[in-house]
């Protein structure tokens, strides 16, 4: 399947809607692994016990959620192509 980022965007913004995602509080312009700290290190537990949903129980299938919603809002404002192998 090949996909480029509008087809992606969309996708994950329907995911994001599905699992009730806080995008409002996950970094949005990210440098490096500012997403993955936020999962790991961040407040992703803090933020899952404050405002519970589908997301908070899977933060594993929540953080690439929330990883290809950024990576391909990343893509379009810096109008780079995605490529996944």
């Amino acid at each position: 399947m090949i996909a480029g980022a509008p087809q992606v965007l969309a996708l994950t913004q329907r995911l994001a809607t599905a699992i009730r995602l806080p995008a409002d509080v996950i970094p949005e312009a990210c440098d490096n692994l500012d997403v993955t700290m936020w999962f790991l290190e961040g407040p992703a537990k803090d933020t899952a016990a404050a405002r519970p949903g589908p997301w908070s129980e899977d933060l594993d299938a929540a953080f690439y959620v929330a990883l290809y919603l950024r990576a391909a809002q990343h893509s379009l404002r810096r109008r780079c192509p995605m490529t996944y192998c």
